[in-house]
């Protein structure tokens, strides 16, 4: 088998997935499947698998946990008779967090340089802000701009992928300094298409995100210099609302009032009072389940069940979810897996505080990569059931794959500080 054919192919697929699969529907899960396909064809074909670290190891196993969590709720609920529509459907998205590992194997094996990793982002974010102000020339009064899917993921991806554009810098190292417009304009168009989204989850995730980049430019800027940044992004945040049919002031000041009425017991449907009620409605399943959980799939029914006794609102009807991964991972899998989920996100946090111990510009940049990939899905967690949807799981599965195995590709004996592979 080429090798050689197999890298070229791999470095092409994760090129263009961030543009992909933020636009094109199904493109996140068909590069997920084509990835995991690769990494199984390369497991069985008699080459020698890497050997992992303790941290990779950690993260491999928090992801086989979530599932594990899903899949002990279902089959322990499912014997005792609890599950209202026991169909394994209701596991799809868990199973697919299993994928990371012959992704992995698929981005270790073949050794996809960190340069290709930077340039897809770049790729991404740019892509994304391009196509967001195309969108919002033709869309109508107040509508928002959309992506493959749905405005809130296209707005969190938008922003993720801003914010691992400025965590590149080590790609510039010995390049001409014209270069370096390159990560900034990529985050600016990340940023412009996430605003243009509406998404308001997305944008509450700047502030920790600006924190993260803070201690990042630690190693390129003086203290003066990032102060001075931070003054000048809180600036270009107040005058936001100052750009015409943007409304993120409008949609930033819905949230009081809306909230205001819920709290006087006015319930009428609107984003945040639905989430509200979901969110309320997850908490008492979980009470009345707090280890195991009521099961996956649930939710729904057991909603309707808490309507009818008059314990919530039917305002939260619409959604089979109650807008948090967090309330939600409580309501169907209990403590459990709400520990599962949150070992989903440590795992990798303490394997990217590992790559910025280690050193050198490159292990730093990926470090802090994947500290913000993590941050910002953390963040969009808590107003989103992120890992409900295709897209979500697709691109944590992938872009985590993709940042560890450069890391653990590059600390390699004769690794190469600029990305590229040693000479044989």
């Amino acid at each position: 088998m080429n090798l050689e054919r197999l890298r070229a192919v791999a470095c092409f697929l994760l090129l263009i997935f961030p543009a992909v699969a933020n636009l094109v529907v199904e493109g996140g899960s068909v590069t997920l499947v084509l990835f995991t396909l690769l990494g199984i064809v390369l497991l069985f074909t008699g080459r020698q698998r890497p050997a992992l670290s303790a941290a990779e190891k950690l993260v491999m196993g928090a992801f086989a946990a979530y599932f594990g969590a899903y899949l002990l709720s279902f089959a322990v609920n499912g014997l005792l008779g609890n599950l209202i529509d026991p169909r394994t459907k209701h596991l799809d998205h868990e199973v697919r967090m299993l994928f990371v590992f012959p992704v992995y194997m698929a981005f270790r094996t073949l050794r996809v340089p960190p340069r290709v990793l930077w340039a897809a982002v770049w790729i991404g974010a740019a892509v994304a802000g391009l196509y967001g102000f195309a969108s919002f020339f033709w869309l109508a009064p107040g509508e928002r701009v959309s992506g493959s899917y749905h405005y809130i993921a296209f707005g969190d991806l938008s922003l993720a992928l801003a914010f691992l554009s400025l965590t590149t810098c080590s790609a510039f190292k010995d390049r001409p300094a014209s270069r370096l417009l390159i990560p900034p304009s990529a985050c600016l168009l990340g940023l412009a298409a996430a605003i243009l989204s509406g998404t308001r989850g997305a944008l509450i995730a700047v502030p920790v995100l600006l924190c993260i980049l803070y201690f990042y430019a630690a190693g390129y800027l003086k203290t003066t210099t990032r102060l001075l940044l931070l003054v000048f992004c809180v600036m270009g945040a107040l005058v936001i609302h100052l750009v015409p049919g943007v409304h993120i002031d409008d949609r930033f000041g819905s949230v009081y009032s809306e909230i205001a009425e819920y709290s006087r017991g006015k319930r009428v449907y609107t984003p945040v009072t639905t989430r509200i009620e979901g969110g309320r409605a997850a908490l008492d399943i979980f009470l009345e389940n707090p280890v195991i959980g009521a099961g996956p799939g649930n939710f729904k029914p057991l909603l309707h069940r808490l309507v009818d006794e008059g314990r919530r609102d039917k305002i939260a009807f619409p959604h089979s979810q109650p807008h948090s991964a967090y309330l939600s991972a409580m309501a169907d899998c209990g403590l459990i897996g709400l520990s599962a989920l949150l070992a989903m996100f440590a795992a990798p946090l303490w394997a990217a505080r590992r790559y910025v111990k280690q050193g050198g510009a490159v292990l730093r940049d990926l470090g802090y990569s994947l500290a913000v990939l993590v941050a910002s899905f953390m963040q969009f967690g808590l107003t989103e059931t992120i890992f409900s949807r295709n897209i979500n799981v697709s691109f944590y599965i992938i872009m985590v794959a993709a940042i560890m195995a450069a890391a653990a590709n590059h600390a390699r004996p004769g690794g190469a500080d600029d990305g590229r592979r040693p000479s044989p």
